[in-house]
């Protein structure tokens, strides 16, 4: 408390003890391959070709990393595992790692080892980028539903290889989990972990084309299996087109079917797991659980307002509950501490549809109009698509545009209104009390219209 020396008004600044849940890092990626036995924390290619030796010597491994900083990664942990010993030995080298997001075992395709990363992933909230069979997209399938049978969604598959030159023009192929994992990196930073990583977000860079140009047939079996195609389109370059997780089959009914939203949980996870550590040992009753409302609460506001959800305002996209609501006395008495979080995330548009309908045929007749009351006139097309119809009338000289109204009879005098029966094809104009009488003449009525049956 301030010193109070005379009465009167004073105001003291103290702190409240909220705390803050910050957002973790989403695009810290971490590479297993064939290479020298260590573990290096690397931030481009140089610092990777001094632990490892050049990127174009040989070897998956550096040309993955490559590929990784050319698509806009900029954090990797590498580690190298000497040849004859299986790559899921190295992935007990990365339980000293802090953070991890995003996982690569660049050209590893042996269902057991991706097993084991799968398994690795899940543990860590990461999420495995999985190479394809090579060239053989039959095989990437069989691979696909073999590793989404073990239920788990971290992870997604791609087909085919990438081609790529060295420094000398020698044109080989790679996998391409470096290259989707760096682009992964690039659109988190630009856009959210919750925008869709394909299509217009989705461009490979550091790669010539893909090793395989992909028909219709071949696209309709990988959509269906959750493999993730890689396209060239010409003037707009190289592209996952897919952000499927291998929970995403066709018919899947999974709830993280997609990749930007198993990611998105993913982070707001392990942001809230990491950001709320401070509570434990904390009494368990309301003050604890207003407080941990109103952080949890926070947080989710401001990936809110950065549009990761969908719902036009907070509470149509997401909700912290914890109180007498989410835990019972028992949990209570027995220091367990139940939040309950919903959100609704937003899905990608993956299917954007053109309804295009054919236009009836159309036709332009032209009148010669008596000015007699209540002049009729024929159609010879029928039926007519009654809003289709435009009538011009010629008055000293100029054409005007006359109006299509039910009854003339609710028309004034000098109103330029004509009525229309569709089906007959006749065009009535009004006798000078009821709707303006058109002007005695050669061929001063023309009307467009188009004419046929159906819905239009």
């Amino acid at each position: 408390m301030a010193d109070v020396d005379y009465p009167g008004v004073y105001i003291e600044e103290v702190p409240f003890g909220t705390e803050t849940i910050e957002g973790v890092a989403t695009s810290t990626a971490a590479f297993v391959g064939e290479a020298d036995e260590r573990v290096a924390h690397v931030k481009s290619v140089a610092d990777f070709e001094r632990a490892f030796g050049r990127v174009h010597g040989g070897f998956e491994l550096g040309m993955a990393v490559s590929l990784f900083f050319a698509n806009g990664g900029t954090d990797v942990w590498v580690v190298g595992v000497p040849c004859g010993t299986p790559l899921a030995d190295g992935l007990v080298r990365l339980d000293a790692v802090d953070t991890l997001n995003l996982l690569c075992l660049p050209g590893e395709t042996d269902v057991e080892v991706l097993r084991a990363a799968l398994e690795h992933a899940d543990r860590r909230r990461a999420f495995l980028v999985i190479d394809p069979v090579g060239a053989d997209a039959d095989g990437t399938i069989t691979l696909a539903k073999t590793l989404a049978a073990t239920g788990g969604a971290n992870g997604a598959a791609f087909f085919p290889p990438l081609e790529v030159a060295d420094s000398n023009g020698v044109v080989s192929t790679c996998a391409p989990s470096g290259a989707v994992a760096g682009m992964y990196a690039r659109v988190d930073r630009a856009a959210g972990i919750w925008k869709a990583p394909a299509g217009g977000n989705g461009v490979l860079a550091g790669a010539i084309a893909p090793a395989v140009g992909l028909d219709q047939g071949v696209l309709t079996k990988l959509h269906e299996a959750a493999v993730n195609p890689i396209r060239q389109f010409p003037g707009r370059g190289i592209r996952v087109w897919g952000a499927r997780t291998l929970q995403g089959d066709e018919g899947s009914t999974s709830d993280w079917k997609y990749v930007p939203i198993r990611r998105l949980a993913l982070f707001i996870e392990e942001s809230l797991y990491r950001g709320t550590q401070w509570a434990v040992f904390e009494p368990n009753d309301e003050p604890l659980w207003a407080k941990l409302r109103l952080e949890c609460g926070a947080f989710l506001q401001s990936l809110f307002r950065a549009g990761a959800f969908a719902g036009r305002v907070a509470d149509e996209s997401y909700f912290v509950r914890c109180g007498r609501d989410t835990m019972s006395q028992d949990d209570i008495d027995n220091g367990r501490l139940t939040i309950l979080i919903g959100i609704a995330p937003v899905r990608p548009a993956e299917f954007v549809v053109f309804r295009i309908g054919q236009w009836l045929p159309h036709s332009t007749e032209t009148f010669a109009a008596s000015g007699r009351p209540s002049e009729r006139l024929c159609l010879r097309q029928r039926p007519v698509v009654a809003q289709s119809v435009l009538v011009q009338v010629k008055e000293d000289g100029t054409w005007t545009t006359w109006r299509q109204v039910l009854q003339l009879a609710d028309a004034g005098a000098g109103d330029r209104v004509y009525s229309l029966d569709p089906e007959s094809g006749r065009l009535a104009f009004g006798d000078g009390e009821h709707g303006a009488r058109p002007p005695a003449g050669s061929q001063n009525v023309r009307v467009a219209y188009r004419h046929g049956a159906g819905d239009h």
